[in-house]
This record gives C-alpha cells, structure tokens and sequence, in this order.
C-alpha cells in the first residue's frame, strides 16, 4: 500500500523507491554519526562544542530527506529554492572549523539523498581520514612542545568603567610567551 502510494503517477514527479531511501537514511545517519565522533575528539574549536556536534546527525538526516523528495521533481526543487530564500540564519558561525564539519554534514546529506552512496562514502571516509590525521599530527606536536600550554581566558564585565584590553595584555604578557586576542567584543 505504501510503495503504491510513493509511486502514484503524479505529473513530473518520478516514483521513489523506499529501499533505496530507507538505505540513503541508514548510511546518512552512519556516516552523520562518524562525523559527529570525529568532531568531537579531533576538533580544536572553542566555539561550537556540543552544540555543533549535536546538530551533525539531525542535519545531515534533514538534508538527506529534502533531497529524496526534491529530485524527483523540478517543480519541487524550485519550490524548495523559493522556500530557502526567505530563511535568514541569526547565528554567525564563529569558528572556520566548525563550519568544515557542518558543510561536511551537509554534503552528507545530498549525496546519500541524491543515492550517490558509493562516492559519498568514499568521500566523506577520505575526509574524515584527512581530518583523524591532521588532528593526530597536531597533537603530536603539541607533545613535543611540553613548555607550552594553552589557556583561554574570558573576561566579562558588568561595570560602567571600559575595560582596557592593551592593560590586560601588557599584564599577560609579563607572565605569559605568548599572548593572542581571538575575540574582543563589546555591548
């Protein structure tokens, strides 16, 4: 009943199998896991964290589903991209890495939707492979560099007097090697 009612004859609109999407969805959320697992033990961001590694499988499934449904329909994927138009994201992402890791999910999404699951898995186990290494390496050599150590520091305040960031770090830079401003934000 089911598989009749996906292939009804609508006009423009190609019959979808529902092995191959429920397949498409399996490996998306394999793959959005691996992703997820990645992230999590190789990233260096201090940003995103379990925000972004929380969102990897649920975007990647997301994408994965669109895709199932729009490719069958020109109708539709133009109606997707009026629909997408109007979406404004409020939320600026902060750290080039995660960004990586999220374009990663979204390209997840598209190619097993698209039922590209062989280059999909190929690509997305090169990149993982990739990013597994540079991570590795990375903290290899941070081995190597037992003197150094780093340390965020973040610094609010609720008072009206201005906080004078050269003070801070003339401050740190007396017992610190080196001093680095990732961020300097006021509201």
């Amino acid at each position: 009943l089911l598989d009749s009612i996906l292939n009804s004859n609508v006009i423009g609109v190609a019959p979808i199998s529902i092995v191959d999407s429920l397949i498409s969805l399996f490996l998306a959320s394999l793959f959005g896991w691996l992703i997820a697992r990645i992230y999590k033990f190789s990233s260096e961001s201090i940003y995103g964290g379990r925000q972004v590694a929380s969102s990897i499988i649920p975007l990647s499934l997301t994408v994965c589903l669109i895709i199932t449904v729009v490719k069958s329909s020109l109708a539709l994927s133009l109606g997707l991209v009026g629909a997408l138009s109007i979406v404004r994201f409020r939320t600026p992402i902060k750290d080039p890495e995660d960004l990586v890791y999220l374009f990663l999910a979204l390209v997840n999404g598209l190619g097993f939707g698209a039922n590209q699951n062989l280059y999909t898995s190929l690509g997305i186990s090169f990149i993982l492979l990739f990013l597994s290494s540079r991570s590795f390496l990375r903290s290899r050599k941070k081995l190597s560099l037992r003197h150094s150590e780093d340390y965020t520091l973040n610094i609010e305040s609720s008072s009206q007097n201005e906080v004078n960031i050269s003070e801070i770090i003339d401050l740190l830079a007396s017992v610190c090697l080196k001093v680095s401003v990732l961020r300097y934000e006021k509201s």
